[in-house]
């Protein structure tokens, strides 16, 4: 599951607002109009512009586009976990579950204060064959956010550990 707006930094970034405003309302299209204009101006390449373009790849499910753009960030953006977590998503939904798993074991020790970066990795984790390992992580994921428990209901990747949560 990736991030959503709201787990963005990008509200505060006066140059996006009009871009970020689109993409809250569903306006793919203007969105990527407005982030053209800072392009063109020379200022497409900061960490916020870099962060909506993978949301807005995600939103339109092209995966290689969006993981390119996460790979981006993470070295952009050093220390933010975001990045990690939005290429191991798209990795796992172009079927690369043990490298998006990998990624994540593998990424900055930051991504352990997030709880999607939990949550994700039980699900690759059940994928490639740990559910043990991976109920410890969801446990993680709930305790940080609680309303996670819901998606987790209703997650197909987590099926398998239904009645142990």
């Amino acid at each position: 599951m990736p991030s959503s707006l709201a787990d963005h930094d990008l509200q505060h970034d006066s140059r996006l607002q009009p871009a970020v405003g689109y993409f809250e309302l569903g306006m793919l299209v203007e969105s990527w109009e407005e982030l053209r204009v800072l392009v063109d101006s020379g200022r497409g390449e900061c960490p916020g512009a870099v962060k909506l373009r993978t949301l807005l790849f995600l939103q339109e499910k092209r995966w290689q586009a969006a993981l390119e753009e996460a790979q981006h960030l993470c070295i952009c953006d050093r220390g933010s976990a975001e990045g990690y977590i939005h290429a191991a998503y798209c990795l796992h939904e172009m079927g690369r579950t043990a490298e998006a798993r990998r990624l994540l074991e593998e990424g900055p020790g930051t991504l352990e204060t997030e709880s999607l970066y939990h949550y994700n990795l039980a699900c690759y984790l059940v994928l490639t064959g740990e559910p043990l390992l991976a109920m410890d992580h969801l446990q993680d994921a709930f305790d940080m956010d609680p309303e996670l428990r819901k998606t987790a209901a209703d997650d197909d990747d987590l099926k398998v550990l239904r009645g142990q949560f």
